[in-house]
């Protein structure tokens, strides 16, 4: 499971991991089961965190196009109309 801890060290630049951190937050070990990668949604999820706060949200929205994201946005959010300013 995700912990709110895990997902604060999450922001626009990288936090690199430190080495106890990835051991402790890692799944025991790396499978794809269902199309998620780990033994479960969860580890998936996990990984993506972990992922995020290495590289920074920055370098992550880079990887697909604005629109996409503004969309994924309202989806998660609610369609706001301050979206694009």
């Amino acid at each position: 499971m995700v912990k709110k801890k895990d997902l604060e060290k999450i922001g626009l630049e990288s936090q690199p991991l430190k080495f106890d951190d990835f051991v402790a937050r890692c799944p025991e070990k790396l499978e794809l089961r269902d199309g998620y990668m780990g033994k479960s949604k969860q580890d998936a999820k996990q990984l993506l965190a972990m992922s995020l706060q290495s590289f920074g949200l920055v370098e992550a929205v880079k990887l697909a196009p604005k629109e996409l994201w503004l969309e994924a946005i309202k989806l998660a959010y609610g369609d706001t109309q301050d979206v694009e300013n």
